[in-house]
């Protein structure tokens, strides 16, 4: 039977469309038919199925591939949008994150509205009233517990952010004139001020943890401003805890994520570890440590003396385990795992976040909010932008501007506080005439 085969070359996946015929001495041959992308093939694949049905090679005394393929060249959105990803993931462009966020509005946002839509139809107009119109349906609900109300601003920027280059891949391979994307009005993205601990309800929120461990990770998402993903991928090969020069610090190298297979094999995602299943079945997602997203986020944080003499506690705690001797302890060198060694999941760090929330009265947050938190309090500590990035792992200061806009004005109110006591002295009379 007739099928589509993908060959991985140096500049990408190249896809055949593969028939197995007979001559006219009962010989059988295969023929491989390559093919500009994924979409051509699947356009070509029943041609070539007809042809092996009537026993002959595809080509031979039927219309020429190209006429055959143009019969069936008009394609809707939905097939536009899956070949653009196609062919992001076949020169591994993105990471995996980058993969599963654009799989996540396409099938949130784009394919549910405009799916079925005929590419060669669209207009600039309609690209513009479908924008306006998404801001009124409601969003996804993902990872919210209550109601996530409509799309916002920020999710129609995303879906522009799939729609136009995907319709320029459209004109491109000639399926179009023109992009209707290009010149869209995108709704004006208002400001998300996140909800998030004072050092005051983050200190009390210390004091009523009762769980030694947990009371570690929040000290260290807090001062080191870690992301989840991170913390949890720690290795203590990455604690430097008694350097022989300077403070002890930590290395940011790896951070715990789950991935399909896809996003595995097919994005430039870097893996350092496949954890096996923990039910030892196989699993469409794979628990992984990987490469850290950007550049900037592989860094080293430095570490209070006390911090260091706490991990350092839970070291020894943690190799003093009674479960360590069990068969079943898996030892991958991991600062934060499960009794029996295997890595704590997000899943699990959120479960235990909420059911300790729920034994307080203090403000419900999220857990990663304490790196916030910690943000905020460096930079009220330090008035050092280009140190918080660095400990955050931004590659520029802007998002660091943008999320913390308050308390850089907040810096710049104190800022002209301290130039009026450096350029005049409290008895220096005020000249009458400066102020006219």
């Amino acid at each position: 039977m007739a099928s589509i085969q993908p060959k991985r070359r140096k500049n990408g996946i190249t896809y055949y469309v593969v028939q197995r015929y007979y001559d006219a001495y009962g010989k059988e041959h295969q023929y491989n038919i390559r093919c500009a992308n994924l979409r051509e093939a699947q356009l070509l694949l029943p041609y070539v199925e007809a042809a092996e049905r009537e026993g002959r090679k595809y080509g031979e005394n039927l219309p020429s591939r190209k006429k055959a393929v143009a019969v069936r060249s008009v394609l809707t959105v939905k097939e536009l949008v899956a070949l653009y990803i196609e062919q992001g993931n076949a020169n591994r462009k993105w990471e995996a994150s980058t993969l599963k966020s654009k799989e996540s509005v396409n099938r949130n946002y784009i394919t549910p509205y405009i799916g079925d839509a005929l590419i060669t139809e669209l207009r600039p107009s309609d690209i513009q009233l479908y924008y306006n119109d998404l801001l009124t349906k409601p969003a996804a609900r993902g990872n919210h517990q209550g109601d996530p109300g409509n799309v916002t601003p920020r999710t129609v920027r995303e879906v522009q952010k799939i729609l136009r280059p995907a319709l320029m891949l459209a004109v491109k391979q000639g399926y179009i004139d023109s992009n209707p994307a290009i010149g869209a009005e995108l709704p004006k993205e208002e400001k998300y001020e996140r909800e998030q601990w004072t050092e005051d309800e983050f200190k009390t929120a210390l004091r009523l943890c009762q769980d030694p461990e947990q009371r570690l990770m929040m000290q260290l998402m807090f001062s080191c401003t870690l992301r989840t993903g991170e913390l949890l991928g720690l290795d203590w090969k990455d604690l430097h805890l008694h350097p022989k020069e300077g403070k002890p610090y930590l290395q940011v190298r790896q951070e715990l994520a789950r991935l399909s297979q896809k996003a595995i094999d097919d994005t430039k995602t870097v893996v350092y570890r496949i954890f096996p299943s923990a039910t030892g079945r196989d699993t469409a997602t794979k628990l992984v440590l990987k490469k850290p997203k950007t550049d900037k986020s592989v860094r080293r944080i430095y570490l209070s003396a006390t911090l260091a003499g706490k991990l350092a506690a839970h070291h020894e705690e943690q190799r003093k385990s009674p479960a360590r001797s069990l068969d079943i302890y898996q030892d991958y060198g991991l600062v934060f795992c499960q009794d029996i060694g295997r890595p704590i999941t997000h899943e699990m760090v959120a479960k235990r976040w909420k059911k300790f929330l729920g034994t307080t009265e203090l403000r419900e947050v999220g857990f990663y909010s304490l790196r916030h938190s910690g943000a905020t309090a460096k930079l009220r500590a330090s008035h050092d932008i280009k140190a918080v990035q660095g400990d955050m792992g931004h590659s520029t200061t802007d998002m660091l501007m943008n999320t913390y806009a308050a308390i850089v004005d907040e810096e710049r109110q104190k800022l002209a506080d301290e130039m009026e006591q450096l350029l005049f002295a409290p008895d220096d009379p005020v000249d009458e005439d400066e102020n006219t």
